[in-house]
């Protein structure tokens, strides 16, 4: 039944009955998942009133107010992806460790499920974009939003189809898909960590010399390439961005976001211990006021970016570009970790909110597709747009419902066929 549209539909509505209490509490990721891609929906989809403004003045006095460097500064965001993907990894692994022992047999198999997780939706798309994409429309953009990337991914995508394109420069096919290589690469990395470092002092060690060589690489880079602290959004990243340094050499690349990923593993350890162990969390109790500053503090870290941009000393800018992942990984991690044992009642209740349940397994090939939905709306444009908070926030919204449209058809066709027949014969 994995090629069953019935089956896949019957998936993506069912509950979350069948989990044990342990993994109940993990509600919380569904709502994080959400609120992250729809925040990267809402930053990409700006490129649609921003290239053919009715008012380009108000995009520039933006930049004037600094409340908006939330949006500006929103690329650390992604983090919040690889820190959910290295606890859920941890987790995962741990509660199998009850069952079975961890042998090294896992990191091949582990990786073999890994891959046939993403791939087929990802090989879908790529090969939908070299084939079909491009004769799907017209209009007076199309030739740049379209076209273009559809002779980008043809020459490029075998990069892009072995989880290589991060490391490629330059490589415009398919960019925001950096992401997923790096995934794919953490991952690797994270199989390794989690069935090789089983004691407690073996997992401590590992953990933190990741997170201080994760850090330092960055700064590094930041410091020897004279680059910026951050990948800021500005007006002219939309198409210069594969000749950014910034983006090239830090941004996309898996060994700059190794220290968060690692967070998610490290919490995910801990998080297993505590229900494991029914570990008493009294004294966290009165530290509870702790757990809802995360997403305040996460603001106040984008916003005091500002000054790191440009114009600062080089040794500024790489502290900055070094600390501000770790720092920002930190603040989630508090914040998942209150949420899952209610050690909070501001941030939960939004985050645990059932609606978001069944949205939440589209998010991957929401992500996949949005880019190209975006693009393809550019390419058709034939008007021009008054630039207004108000219609920014309309443009992310009929992005968002196209992309989560589109997402629930292709999976109800096609959702995890291969994972889900790898599961059954396993």
């Amino acid at each position: 039944m994995c090629f069953s549209m019935k089956q896949n539909i019957s998936k993506l509505r069912t509950s979350y009955t069948n989990l044990d209490d342990d993994e109940q509490q993990l509600k919380c990721l569904h709502g994080l998942r959400m609120l992250t891609i729809l925040c990267v929906i809402y930053i990409h989809s700006m490129m649609i009133t921003r290239i053919f403004p009715e008012n380009p003045r108000f995009t520039e006095k933006m930049y004037d107010n600094v409340i908006y460097y939330v949006i500006f500064n929103g690329t650390v965001l992604v983090q919040t992806f690889f820190i959910m993907a290295g606890f859920l990894l941890s987790y995962k692994l741990e509660k199998l460790s009850e069952k079975q022992k961890l042998t090294w047999h896992w990191i091949p198999k582990g990786i073999l499920f890994t891959l046939l997780r993403l791939t087929p939706s990802y090989a879908l798309i790529l090969i939908f974009t070299i084939t079909w994409l491009g004769y799907l429309g017209s209009g007076p953009y199309w030739q740049v939003a379209i076209l273009s990337e559809v002779e980008w991914c043809r020459e490029s995508w075998l990069y892009n189809l072995f989880y290589l394109n991060n490391y490629v420069n330059p490589n415009r096919c398919m960019y925001h898909s950096w992401y997923v290589a790096a995934n794919v690469q953490l991952m690797i990395l994270g199989y390794f960590v989690c069935v090789l470092a089983r004691g407690t002092s073996a997992k401590k060690w590992t953990i933190a010399i990741l997170i201080v060589v994760g850090s330092i690489i960055p700064a590094a880079h930041t410091f020897y390439q004279d680059l910026d602290a951050v990948l800021f959004v500005a007006p002219e990243l939309a198409s210069t961005y594969f000749v950014n340094p910034t983006y090239v050499y830090v941004y996309t690349r898996a060994h700059n976001n190794i220290p968060d990923f690692v967070m998610g593993i490290a919490l995910g350890y801990y998080t297993h211990y505590v229900q494991k162990e029914k570990v008493d969390l009294v004294k966290f109790q009165k530290y509870k006021f702790l757990f809802t500053l995360p997403l305040p503090m996460i603001i106040g870290l984008l916003i005091i970016g500002f000054p790191f941009i440009n114009g600062t000393s080089v040794y500024v800018r790489a502290l900055y570009a070094g600390l501000h992942k770790p720092i920002y990984g930190v603040f989630l991690c508090m914040m998942i970790f209150g949420s899952i044992f209610k050690l909070e009642n501001t941030w939960r209740p939004i985050l645990e909110w059932n609606m978001w349940q069944v949205p939440s397994k589209l998010t991957y090939v929401v992500y996949l597709i949005h880019l190209t939905v975006t693009r393809f709306i550019l390419g058709h444009n034939t008007m021009v747009y008054t630039n207004s908070l108000l219609n920014k926030a309309l443009a992310a919204f009929g992005v968002a419902i196209a992309v989560f449209l589109l997402s629930f058809l292709f999976g109800c066709a096609s959702r995890g066929q291969l994972s889900s027949y790898v599961n059954y014969h396993s």
